[in-house]
Formats: structure tokens, C-alpha cells, sequence
């Protein structure tokens, strides 16, 4: 039975909440780590930290919601020039409901709204490695798979890093903005889907609370001179959300007998790096390590989404035996702009 016969797609209303919720429950990603989220905010709290400004369309029978998708703006670096981003996620069909247009129908919605916005887009998503409905339902929109990244969730350092010798990590502050927002813009230039982002943006992603707490730090590292060699930005997702993993692979739930990044209550508790930029590889190396000792007690792990062959791996590295998952990042162009074929930026 199709979907266009007992199905109506429309704009997400307050009153949803909990039929959303209660459908994210029962419709776990379908790749090759199976989550779903644990609210510990309303939607809206949610969206305003982790994605302010996004829209939300359900799929609704019978006055119950069987679907839900998301859209997200915003600008992002294509080389010399920064366009307008389009962000497909969220996309989650009730399991009785699937194979009728539902999803399909949430895209068009979608895509609907971005071709009229006032200028040019390009629309992307990420898929999960072995979420095979997923892509076969993104290759009718897409025009191409950009890349691929790997997602690890590195847990915290049993102990603090050594000193270094002449490098200091510090809280970025008001009159470091400027030039972060620079460094970030530089680094945008090496990646695809990196955001961009000035200071007084940095300043209000910096202020942002939930129940008063903060959800965000950009730390630096600088030399003895107080020049700025690297950066990094973090945020508290799971002060918003946990995900709880239902299901994974036989070779992750062994290896985590051992290495522990799934706590035992099947919910973690991530933090995602955000804006990271690199002037000195040593300098960021210790950063990053500094980042992960100075989080241990607020997440479970800090989620790095690494390319292959991008510039910012050697700072974000992790143990090769860690649990890891791919996504695969599917664009559609626009007639008058498209991304560079350049490596993934370290986005979460």
C-alpha cells in the first residue's frame, strides 16, 4: 500500500513531542552500529544547542506520527567561497510503516523547502555504513557520494598527558575569537563540508547553556610567545541526549569487553569535536590529549569523524583497535555551486 493514500507529511508542531519521541524508540538507525537517543531535553533545547535553526517535518496516520525528518542551515567552505548548506538527518520511519513512500515523501518535503530558499544550496546527508534502505532511498536525490568517514568514540585517558615543553593549552578568550575564526576559515580551505565561522558566532555558540550549564569549550594550544598553534572546539552532547546502542557487530561487543567505550548501561554519553584548526601538528597532538583528559568526567567519549587522507587526522588520532563505524556522505550540487572533491571535514 503506498503511503499518498493514508499518509499526511507536514511541518513539525509543538504537541509532537512525545509521539516523536516514542517513534524514535522503535526505530533504531539501521547501519552497522544500531542506536537510538535518550532525551534529556526537550527538542527544542536540543535543536537550539546542537543545530539552532533547524526544521522538522513528521509523517502522520490516523493522528499518530509514523515519521519524522529534519532539515539544518548552514554555511560551509567550498574552497575560496562560503555557500549555503543544506543538511538532511533525522529521517526515522515506525517499522510497520516502512516500504509505502514514507521516507521518500519526507524528502521531497525537504528538498521542497530548499529549492525555495532566496539563494543556492547544496543539500548533503550522511548514511552509516550497512544502512543499505538508507542509501537506496538517497541515490534517487544525490548526485554523488563525496566521502567517507570514520566515527570513533575514544574514551577518556586513564592518566593525564605529560607537560610539554612548550606548548600551553588554555579556554580560548573573547580576544582570541578573531583569530580562531580565521585559523578555522584556513583550515575550512583543505576540507569538504567545513563550517565557517566569525567571532561574534564563536562568542554565542561559547555562551550557549542548557539548565545553565555550559555545553561548549574551545581550547587552544599556544607557544611561549602567546601565538595561537592549534584549536579545538567541544561539545557536550550528552548534557542533551545519551545514544543507546541496541545491537553491533560480534568484533565491537568483544572488543569492547576490554576496552569499554560502550558503558555497561548500553548508553553513551558523547562530547563531538567541533572547528578544529592546525598550524603545528605536535601542538595539536597535545592538545587533543589535554581536550580528552580535561572531558573525562563530563562524557563517556569524544567522538572524532575523521577522513582517510585528511590534514586533520594526524591531530585527532586514535588506537587503531578502537570500535569504529563509517559513514558514507551522499551531495547533491547546485547548477552554480559544488563542493570540492576534497577530504571530509571533522564535523559531528
Amino acid at each position: 500500500m503506498d503511503a499518498d493514500d493514508t499518509v499526511v507529511v507536514r511541518p513539525r508542531r509543538d504537541g509532537d513531542e512525545q509521539q516523536v519521541h516514542a517513534l524514535r524508540e522503535r526505530s533504531a538507525d539501521g547501519g552497522r552500529v544500531a542506536f537510538r537517543p535518550v532525551h534529556r531535553v526537550s527538542d527544542e533545547e536540543a535543536a537550539r544547542v546542537r543545530r539552532p535553526g533547524s526544521m522538522s517535518w513528521v509523517a502522520e496516520a490516523d493522528g499518530a506520527v509514523v515519521g519524522e525528518a529534519s532539515l539544518h542551515l548552514s554555511r560551509v567552505a567550498a574552497g575560496e567561497e562560503v555557500v549555503r548548506l543544506a543538511w538532511l538527518h533525522g529521517l526515522s520511519v515506525d517499522p510497520d510503516w516502512r516500504r509505502r513512500g514514507i521516507a521518500r515523501r519526507l524528502t521531497e518535503a525537504r528538498l521542497g523547502e530548499v529549492d525555495r530558499l532566496d539563494a543556492p544550496a547544496v543539500v548533503a546527508a550522511a548514511i552509516q555504513a550497512g544502512n543499505a534502505p538508507s542509501m537506496a532511498s538517497a541515490r534517487r536525490w544525490c548526485d554523488r557520494v563525496l566521502g567517507r568517514v570514520h566515527v570513533t568514540p575514544v574514551p577518556p585517558p586513564r592518566r593525564a598527558p605529560s607537560p610539554h615543553p612548550t606548548v600551553t593549552v588554555r579556554a580560548a578568550t573573547a580576544d582570541d575569537l578573531d583569530e580562531v575564526a580565521a585559523a578555522v576559515r584556513e583550515a575550512a580551505r583543505q576540507h569538504a563540508l567545513a563550517p565557517v565561522t566569525d567571532a561574534p558566532e564563536l562568542s554565542r555558540w561559547l555562551a550557549a547553556t542548557v539548565e545553565g550549564d555550559r555545553v561548549h569549550d574551545y581550547l587552544v594550544a599556544v607557544d611561549p610567545a602567546g601565538r595561537l598553534l592549534a584549536g579545538i572546539g567541544l561539545q557536550d552532547e550528552g548534557r542533551v541526549q545519551s545514544l543507546e546502542i541496541v545491537s553491533m557487530p560480534a568484533s565491537i561487543r568483544f572488543a569492547n569487553r576490554f576496552l569499554h567505550v560502550v558503558p555497561a548501561d548500553g548508553r553513551m554519553r558523547n562530547g563531538n569535536v567541533r572547528m578544529p584548526f592546525v598550524r603545528d601538528e605536535a601542538a595539536a597532538r597535545h592538545l587533543w590529549q589535554v581536550a580528552r583528559w580535561q572531558w573525562r568526567d563530563r562524557t563517556s567519549s569524544l567522538v572524532t569523524m575523521t577522513a582517510p587522507d585528511g590534514p586533520l587526522t594526524a591531530m585527532l588520532a586514535s588506537p587503531r583497535w578502537l570500535p569504529r563505524t563509517t559513514l558514507e556522505v551522499v551531495v547533491r550540487d547546485h547548477p552554480d555551486v559544488r563542493l570540492p572533491d576534497l577530504p571530509l571535514a571533522p564535523w559531528a
